[in-house]
């Protein structure tokens, strides 16, 4: 065996990436749909906030999205971390993953139900 041969170890970790990148994108989506419904008139998202907010067309199949995302990520978070060493992308992925399907859970259950502004004078 050479220098500059491999000794057949791969510290890669494929199925992590991608629970990660799901993760990621789902977490994205659940903060946004978190955000609209704290602040429903935010300027942040342009012309997509009147239809990103609770009872909106889009904000359902945001929330699928989202769901399906976080499901994902939590699944391949959980595959990559009992085939060997868990390594920081499995624990991420899995932490992404819950905050992906939060609002989408809490939301289908009845948990939070109107627009959630402080009723402050």
């Amino acid at each position: 065996m050479g220098i500059y041969e491999s000794s057949g170890r791969s510290y890669a970790d494929p199925i992590g990436g991608v629970a990660l990148v799901t993760g990621f994108a789902g977490a994205t989506l659940s903060v946004a749909l978190w955000l609209a419904r704290f602040q429903p008139n935010t300027a942040l998202f342009g012309s997509y906030g009147a239809r990103l907010t609770a009872g909106g067309p889009f904000a359902s199949q945001v929330a699928i999205l989202a769901a399906v995302l976080g499901a994902m990520a939590l699944m391949l978070g959980i595959v990559s971390g009992t085939g060997g060493r868990a390594r920081i992308s499995t624990s991420l992925a899995i932490v992404l993953g819950l905050l992906a399907v939060s609002y989408p859970v809490l939301t289908a259950l009845n948990v939070i139900t109107m627009p959630l502004r402080p009723n402050l004078p």
